[in-house]
């Protein structure tokens, strides 16, 4: 039969061993909440990025369309200036067009309408007389028209990025842990009371 020193140490050792269970288990989720945490950091930091970057195209697609009207408005200036009677009627005509169908460029947001509109204005562009200052000014303009295309895709690239889910389950296991942590330290906390009292019994035990 175990004496009751015996039997003191004993108890002493069962609430250490879950005392030290337990603190393991806290440090250990404890880490894994600080994972969570940083992954939704993370993920606020590049959404952040990504809103602003998604400003910044907006910005190139608006700059791109302006450059590329003002190209074709000088252009014209050119020709009208050098041109006269027929001719003339024809290129105010023209330009007259393209003026409209950028205006309802800048109104429309589908894409698909975007690019029907940008093969209408180089359909139209292409009617004009060919000469070298011209088909650098087309030139040009493709390009623009090409950087607004560029644009529009990355945006829709950058829209298409679907992180809500991925955070919303980074919070439920922060939760989870935290309730898990609180109920460990509730533990801790009852056998650390249990150890002062049974080492005050060991002491008057020795005493």
């Amino acid at each position: 039969m175990l004496s009751k020193k015996e039997l003191v140490n004993l108890v002493l050792k069962k609430h250490n061993d879950l005392m030290d269970r337990y603190t393991q288990e806290h440090n250990e989720i404890g880490r894994h909440e600080g994972e969570f945490v940083e992954e939704i950091e993370r993920e606020k930091r590049e959404r952040s990025a990504r809103h602003e970057r998604k400003e910044v195209l907006e910005e190139k697609k608006k700059l791109l369309l302006y450059q590329a009207e003002m190209i074709q408005k000088r252009m014209f200036e050119a020709l009208l200036q050098a041109e006269t009677g027929e001719t003339k009627e024809k290129l105010v005509k023209i330009e007259r067009k393209l003026e409209e169908k950028y205006v309802n460029l800048k109104k429309t947001k589908n894409q698909t309408r975007v690019e029907m509109f940008f093969d209408e204005i180089k359909k139209e562009l292409r009617e004009l007389p060919e000469n070298d200052k011209i088909s650098r000014a087309l030139n040009l303009i493709e390009i623009k028209f090409d950087g607004i295309t560029a644009s529009e895709t990355e945006l829709q690239s950058l829209s298409s990025v679907k992180t809500d889910e991925t955070t919303r389950e980074s919070r439920r296991e922060i939760r989870g842990i935290g309730e898990r942590k609180q109920w460990l330290e509730r533990r801790i906390d009852r056998h650390k009371e249990a150890l002062a009292h049974w080492e005050n019994e060991q002491k008057n035990e020795e005493g």
